[in-house]
């Protein structure tokens, strides 16, 4: 009876196991592929979460990478010729002159000088750059953290610089909270500063007519190592008029390149300024042709930024922009260079300060 049953069993379920063998594959596949969508779709909504500890020192050390040794950059799309000297003079974008292009196209906001040359030294900062970037009536607090700091998270900052020469020390941000974790870096950085030239305003060979030329060489102030360059189009350039031996008066003041422009009446453009630094009279020299006295001592200062593309176009890389003073007194004036070796018989001589030491420190949290 039992052979019978096993014969049956055989002949009429064997076809069927098969059977069982393909539902139990297709439903572990389907399982599988339906476990691994919603794993991919759960993963979402862990984003937006931090975790509870954050590498804040290694944040404070690329802030302190990006002040101390990146000139920082510009967005070039828009042209740099039209709001900067070039894409490394984010501190040369004047709100006043395109507030469009102010803030928009910064990308970072570096310190140190251009990358001209492979041998540039390191953790040498520009002062133009440190008086922008230290002032806090420039720029609104958030866009530090743009610019400097990076990153989805709500870090705070507070930057400071501090002068080894007994200067005063400049910051940014917030005060340093007393019992909350908080990265920190300091850097030592030397500090680049404008040079400038003293002049003999006196014509000794009586042909000036009351006209003074300053010329300055691109080429001939970019001789030198890169640490000890001129840059006219970035750095602010000084001028000392000595040697004045009666009362008179300046009465133009303009570029040249090679056509003669009056100076621009917003920043950048040419200031008179009294020897103690202060400027005459509140206000700059304008085209319409005042008359400021000047005396021993007076200064002519171009802004960084104005002996550039910006407003000479066709300026090339070896080329030169003038700067012509008038005076009311004929007998004054003269062929000038603004130079690194000076006549000295003549009382002028040329003046770029030593590199200074400061230290550069960044908190973050």
């Amino acid at each position: 009876m039992w052979i019978e049953k096993f014969h049956y069993w055989v002949f009429h379920h064997t076809d069927d196991s098969g059977q069982l063998s393909i539902d139990f594959v297709v439903g572990l596949s389907i399982f599988m592929i339906a476990f691994i969508i919603v794993s991919t779709m759960s993963a979402g909504l862990l984003v937006g979460l931090q975790s509870k500890t954050i590498d804040y020192d290694a944040v404070a050390y690329r802030t302190g990478v990006i002040l101390a040794e990146d000139p920082g950059e510009i967005d070039e799309t828009v042209g740099v010729a039209y709001i900067a000297p070039d894409r490394y003079a984010w501190d040369l974008i004047y709100p006043d002159y395109y507030p469009a292009y102010h803030e928009a196209n910064m990308m970072r906001m570096g310190l140190a000088m251009p990358r001209y040359y492979y041998d540039i030294p390191s953790q040498i900062v520009m002062s133009h750059k440190t008086e922008q970037f230290f002032d806090p009536s420039k720029y609104e607090r958030d866009f530090y953290k743009d610019k400097i700091i990076f990153g989805d998270y709500p870090y705070n900052y507070y930057i400071t610089i501090t002068p080894l020469d007994g200067g005063q020390s400049k910051s940014v941000g917030d005060p340093v909270p007393q019992k909350q974790q908080t990265g920190y870096i300091k850097r030592v950085v030397m500090v680049k500063h404008p040079a400038n030239v003293t002049l003999n305003v006196f014509d000794t060979t009586g042909l000036a007519n009351g006209e003074m030329t300053v010329s300055f060489n691109f080429y001939n102030l970019s001789s030198r190592t890169p640490g000890f360059m001129v840059y006219p189009s970035l750095e602010r350039s000084i001028i000392n008029l000595t040697n004045f031996s009666t009362p008179t008066t300046i009465t133009s003041v303009k570029a040249c390149s090679p056509t003669c422009e009056d100076t621009q009446p917003t920043t950048p453009t040419i200031w008179i300024k009294k020897p103690n630094g202060e400027v005459w009279r509140a206000y700059q020299i304008s085209p319409l042709g005042m008359a400021l006295s000047v005396e021993n001592g007076t200064l002519i200062e171009v802004d960084p930024g104005y002996l550039s593309k910006r407003y000479f176009p066709n300026l090339g890389p070896v080329d030169k922009i003038d700067v012509k003073m008038v005076f009311s007194d004929p007998t004054l004036g003269g062929e000038k260079d603004f130079s690194y070796v000076q006549e000295v018989s003549f009382n002028e001589s040329f003046h770029q300060p030593n590199l200074t030491a400061a230290v550069l420190e960044a908190w973050v949290w």
